[in-house]
């Protein structure tokens, strides 16, 4: 039920491992204890056994828990008065709190929100329900982690960004001192101080930008799904809107996951710690697995793509997971930009040379200003980097399609007429 060692919550600068999860189960029944951690063993968390509410705020004081499940009819301490002591430990004091009861009055449940319950579980409970509601609070405190750490990692590389521009910029101080009786060079450093200068004014917009976008990012799909759990609460919504929360919170929740697994892979990428695993790769089967995951997001919106796969035989030697990362992302970015009732086309043919398989994902969007063209590679650059923006995403699918390209030897070009013209996304790999 628990595991034999913990992550170490301090890891490491710039490595992505995130905390270990802990849930703390608290009751006086051995048997119900047992039950517990049987029902929590499968979710991605240490469970942790205490037999009372002083047990429980010892452990409270000696770690940091994801969620508590708190039995209220305990003898001495109860769960309610036990709830009320953890919350005054800096420890629990915003740690999601369960109270598991057989019953519960009206008096009962408003002391307990009073105190911060976050629910009530009557038990006999399913054990699907029990591991659904943990698992809640459990993918938020995951979600928080991955959150502090990419802020603390992107802290840190301003920090050393900024501090190699400090030094950068001493230099150029010394440099001018020594060469003022020659006016055209001192004009020249100057012009290179400035050209510093706005660089480093730049780099700050932009992590200032992309701060703020990633908060809006993450925080928008937790309040759909914060919203929903709250109506789920009242137990007064019938089978259909019952059956649309469930799916508008795991339709959240997967969002919010590939924008944490963004995240991890840039983190992965400028730590270099992405490794293939290669092997021979049919292009077309990778082609295919990638429309077939995005074709519901196409649909959506009414878009059809379109597979163009010619008589190509060729094999490459590649990762096909990542491969298809690479077709999955040019064809999210397709969908973003396109407009319903548009056309993508997915097309497979032979270099001129014949020495390289290419791909291309062309679309009938809203193409791309020729002045953003030379940028749309960028980590953290996207043509609308306002938080007001019609579309969503940090800006990082097309950084990691051409890491994962170049990590195969190829190339990705992004063509596009101008605005209203579409654009195309060209990828080219060696034939080995």
């Amino acid at each position: 039920m628990s595991s034999a060692s913990d992550t170490d919550p301090r890891p490491e600068p710039g490595t992505a491992q995130l905390p270990r999860a802990r849930i703390l189960v608290v009751d006086d029944l051995p048997e119900k204890r047992l039950a517990y951690g049987a029902i929590l063993d499968g979710l991605e968390a240490e469970v942790v056994m205490a037999c009372s509410g002083e047990e429980a705020l010892k452990r409270v004081l000696e770690e940091e828990f994801a969620v508590i499940l708190l039995d209220v009819n305990m003898p001495g301490m109860d769960g309610l008065e036990t709830a009320a002591l953890l919350r005054q430990h800096r420890n629990a004091r915003h740690t999601p709190i369960i109270l598991v009861t057989a019953y519960a009055d009206d008096v009962q449940s408003s002391r307990g929100y009073e105190l911060g319950v976050v629910d009530y579980m009557q038990v006999p409970m399913a054990a699907a329900v029990m591991r659904a509601k943990v698992g809640v609070f459990l993918d938020l405190f995951l979600t928080r982690a991955a959150l502090a750490r990419a802020n603390q990692d992107l802290e840190s590389r301003v920090a050393e960004r900024t501090a190699e521009l400090l030094r950068s910029n001493e230099r150029l101080r010394a440099e001018i001192e020594e060469r003022l009786r020659a006016e055209n060079e001192r004009e020249e450093l100057l012009a290179g101080e400035r050209v510093l200068r706005g660089q480093a004014e730049e780099l700050s917009r932009l992590k200032d930008q992309f701060l703020a976008t990633m908060s809006h990012e993450l925080r928008t799909p937790l309040n759909a799904i914060f919203g929903w759990i709250t109506l789920l609460r009242t137990r007064r919504l019938d089978e259909a809107t019952q059956a649309r929360a469930l799916e508008t919170i795991e339709r959240n929740a997967r969002a919010q996951k590939r924008l944490i697994e963004d995240l991890l892979d840039v983190s992965r990428i400028v730590t270099g710690k992405i490794a293939l695993e290669l092997g021979d790769v049919v292009p077309s089967r990778v082609i295919e697995g990638a429309i077939a995951t995005m074709q519901p997001a196409a649909q959506a919106k009414q878009l059809k793509i379109v597979p163009i796969l010619g008589e190509v035989t060729g094999v490459i030697r590649g990762d096909a997971a990542r491969l298809t990362q690479v077709i999955c992302n040019l064809l999210s970015n397709a969908i973003k930009f396109t407009a319903p009732g548009g056309r993508i086309d997915v097309e497979l043919a032979m270099s001129g040379d014949r020495d390289h398989l290419q791909i291309s994902v062309a679309d009938t969007g809203q193409g791309i200003k020729p002045e953003f063209l030379p940028h749309v590679f960028e980590r953290f650059r996207q043509e609308d980097g306002s938080i007001s923006r019609r579309h969503g995403g940090l800006g990082l699918g097309l950084a990691i399609v051409r890491h994962l390209v170049e990590l195969h030897c190829g190339t990705v070009e992004a063509q596009s007429e101008g605005e209203g013209s579409g654009s195309r996304f060209i990828v080219r790999l060696p034939i080995r």
